[in-house]
This record gives C-alpha cells, structure tokens and sequence, in this order.
C-alpha cells in the first residue's frame, strides 16, 4: 500500500493485492471502507463499495471529509485507522 500527501492536502493511497490475495478471492473482489478516523474522529468513508478484478490497481483520495456523529467527538481508540477490507464476490 502507499500513500501520498499532495500539496495542496489531498491525501492518496493505492495498493494491488499479493498473488495469495488472489489465490484466495478469485477473480473480482468487492471492496469497501466500513470505517475511516481522521485525527481519532471517525468520518464518513470516502470510498464506496464496488466490485473489480482482483489485478486492479486499487486506489482513492481524500481532502474534505465529515465527521461522523452530532458531537464528532475523538474515538478513544480507533480499531483501524484508514483502513480497506476485501472480500470475494
């Protein structure tokens, strides 16, 4: 996986899945962002479920974003920050 920040703050990332990714998910994956933290705060994930071949190069940015919740208050301890899962379809 890699990230990026650009200049003007937009955050990117990408990533390929390994061989054994492959293996074990066929041919298309479904992926999504249940959850995404920014600075503790859970947000709105910017990334939508949708379904690609598994040789996709996998990839997204984020500048604004909305945080989750009426206080949008700090999680105390974000499970996974910016994280992605992949699942066969």
């Amino acid at each position: 996986m890699t990230f990026a920040r650009m200049p003007n703050g937009r955050l990117t990332w990408s990533f390929r899945l390994t061989a054994a990714a492959k293996k074990d998910l066929g041919s298309l994956v479904n992926v999504s962002m249940p959850q995404a933290f920014v600075s503790g705060y859970e947000i709105n994930p910017p990334y939508g479920p949708h379904t690609r071949p598994s040789t996709y190069d996998f990839r997204s940015s984020i500048k604004g974003y909305q945080r989750k919740g009426k206080s949008g208050r700090a999680a105390t301890s974000p499970s996974r920050p910016m994280t992605r899962s992949a699942s066969s379809g």
